[in-house]
């Protein structure tokens, strides 16, 4: 389950979650296809790394081959610099730093991935490192009056190697980025939290009152509050269950408010009461006011 959306977080209207996973109908099938997507998106935003390739006139093999016989007379420390370019190089975990969401979420596995992103961050750093001092050391060696046609030709290739991979090997990663990203996805699940102890109450409320406003059933079909407040506290209570899953300490009644989601969902999803299961006006609008009434009595609060 995707985290839940600030703005469904204040309790306003948003497709996501439990709510989708469990109606059925026409309507079901629309909120399902969005929900699909919408995760689909979710998922290829996140990057995914690789690892970038490692060219190979970067490599201490290439640099012994083609530097030359007259060349090879002197010590450059090249040869050793590019050995451990590739050591560092194979160290990293490259994967790691994406630090992809856990489908579906637990609070131990981000931070278990948060850990090992951190890890591998770190590798990277060493290997970036090494990677200046090697292009340092290509220009030193390229500007020398000793320096031959043959190592001057290989130190431009490794100079423009090093550039290019500093491009691609993600060294804007770093443990602040990591750190941030770690700590936006938990607030957002925590939101989700908060909302089930501090939005609740007042959409009961606010729909209660809306519900008693209206006398007949073109009254609420034209306005949208009863179904949209509905869906809204559906929408929040939905996630009890993911929550508690996921480790969070949710200090709700969670069979409570799966019993209410079930009861409220057909009027958080059909805005005519007589769409929803052929009875009329009267019978839902004291339906619905017994479940907001019962809601209002016995909070979801675990005691």
């Amino acid at each position: 389950m995707p985290p839940l959306p600030p703005e469904a977080a204040a309790g306003q209207p948003a497709r996501f979650g439990r709510v989708d996973e469990v109606l059925s109908g026409p309507e079901a099938g629309f909120d399902r296809r969005r929900q699909a997507a919408a995760n689909a998106a979710a998922i290829a935003s996140q990057p995914v790394y690789v690892a970038p390739p490692l060219d190979e006139v970067l490599t201490s093999q290439h640099w012994a081959r083609n530097r030359g016989r007259l060349a090879k007379t002197r010590r450059t420390g090249m040869g050793q610099a590019l050995r451990e370019l590739e050591t560092l190089y194979a160290a990293v975990p490259w994967d790691q730093l994406s630090l992809m969401n856990p489908k579906p979420f637990s609070l131990a596995e981000w931070e278990r991935r948060y850990k090992a992103a951190k890890a591998a961050c770190l590798e990277a750093g060493k290997f970036h490192g090494q990677a200046d001092h090697v292009r340092r050391l290509a220009l030193e060696i390229r500007n020398s009056w000793r320096a031959l046609n043959a190592e001057k030709a290989l130190c431009d290739g490794i100079v423009s190697r090093i550039d290019e991979l500093t491009a691609t090997s993600f060294r804007d990663v770093t443990e602040a980025t990591l750190t941030a990203r770690y700590e936006t996805l938990i607030t957002r699940w925590r939101q989700t939290l908060d909302s089930l102890h501090t939005k609740v109450s007042s959409l009961v409320q606010r729909c209660l009152a809306a519900l008693k406003a209206v006398a007949s059933e073109e009254d609420w079909t034209r306005g949208v509050a009863i179904m949209t407040l509905s869906r809204n506290i559906t929408q929040i209570i939905g996630n009890a269950q993911s929550l508690a899953d996921a480790g969070f300490d949710v200090r709700v009644d969670i069979s409570r408010c799966a019993d209410f989601f079930h009861r409220l969902t057909p009027y958080a999803n059909i805005g005519t009461p007589r769409l929803i299961d052929g009875r009329g006006f009267e019978f839902h609008h004291r339906t619905l006011m017994d479940i907001l009434l019962e809601m209002e009595r016995v909070p979801i609060i675990a005691s």
